[in-house]
């Protein structure tokens, strides 16, 4: 067949199925009509070929069905994913102040936390020695998922491991009982 009388087939073929592709379009003839449009724009590209004009036929009556059916589904999934401005500025609005409320909610942690551990450092100093001071230093500001063991510590000082353990649980247990009220007098 020719291009112009595949053209012709294609119009009769869609004007004697035209009922039965709306009630397939489930009433939707906007879109049956957009798929006539597209199908007809787009025919010189489409290949139909076949042994018998049946099954040509049969193939742009099927191609006919298969294009309404993917034009269905691209519309429902576009459908999906687009959201008007109007539809969702409380949304968003809404996201975007409990955001800013959870960024100066990290600020004030991070700040709190900066605060404490000036004054953990200044407690030290005014109570330890600089040997003890650098062995607490190094027990606490190492790497918290791989802390130091005691015997690591105890070779990075060169103090024995008891001595090591002794420090660091006498400045734990004076930091727990004293650093509030250290803190809060200050």
């Amino acid at each position: 067949m020719s291009g112009h009388t595949l053209q012709t087939t294609y119009n009769s073929i869609y004007a004697q199925n035209y009922g039965h592709f709306v009630g397939f379009a489930q009433g939707n003839r906007d879109l049956v009509h957009k798929v006539y449009l597209n199908i007809y724009n787009n025919f010189q590209t489409a290949n139909f070929t076949g042994k018998t004009e049946n099954e040509i036929l049969e193939k742009i009556y099927g191609y006919c069905k298969m294009s309404i059916w993917n034009t269905f589904l691209t519309e429902q999934r576009l459908k999906k994913h687009s959201v008007a401005p109007d539809e969702c500025m409380h949304q968003l609005e809404y996201i975007l102040q409990r955001e800013e409320a959870r960024n100066e909610d990290d600020r004030t942690e991070t700040q709190q936390l900066e605060y404490i551990t000036m004054k953990l450092f200044e407690y030290l100093k005014k109570n330890y020695t600089e040997s003890e001071q650098y062995v607490f230093r190094c027990y606490f500001l190492y790497d918290k998922d791989k802390r130091l063991t005691y015997a690591q510590l105890s070779k990075l000082s060169g103090y024995s491991i008891s001595k090591v353990c002794g420090i660091v649980q006498r400045i734990k247990t004076d930091l727990r009982k004293n650093l509030i009220n250290y803190i809060n007098n200050d």
